[in-house]
């Protein structure tokens, strides 16, 4: 019988397999480091979102409500804005006012207004609440600040 002697070195099926095998964890790695920054950026931008819209509301109750509609709107109890006036068209269109209601809305995102008068020293310090669910978590975005009569 003859007998085979091959004496050349090469590649085995072992080390192809092992280097593939290496290669996949390598690349699975990277795709599941990049879904990470793609799930991140997606987060932040519609946290984003909100913050700017918070700010808007913030920004028209500083300058187009005055303090006694702001005390009339806690006391009557319209203190909710519903998720379909969170929008730029309505904030622009509509006077902020005309956007509250007095029932709490079930569907996020939405807002609360809250106020606190100090002892009638005309100094009132609001809180602006919005709730949201950001890619499924519940998010409070708290906006406080002071309006009031200063003497």
């Amino acid at each position: 019988m003859l007998k085979l002697n091959n004496k050349n070195n090469g590649f085995t099926i072992i080390e192809v397999v092992c280097s593939f095998t290496v290669f996949t964890i390598i690349f699975l790695l990277a795709m599941t480091i990049k879904l990470c920054t793609i799930k991140l950026e997606l987060y932040n931008n519609e946290l984003e979102k909100y913050n700017v819209y918070a700010k808007d509301i913030k920004t028209e109750i500083l300058d187009n409500i005055s303090n006694d509609d702001i005390n009339k709107l806690i006391a009557d109890g319209n203190v909710y804005i519903p998720s379909e006036e969170i929008n730029d068209i309505s904030f622009k269109q509509n006077n902020i006012i005309n956007l509250f209601e007095g029932h709490e809305p079930t569907k996020m995102p939405y807002v609360e207004l809250k106020g606190l008068d100090k002892d009638n020293i005309y100094l009132e310090k609001i809180n602006v609440i919005l709730y949201a669910k950001i890619q499924g978590k519940n998010e409070e975005i708290n906006t406080e600040f002071f309006k009031g009569n200063y003497k």
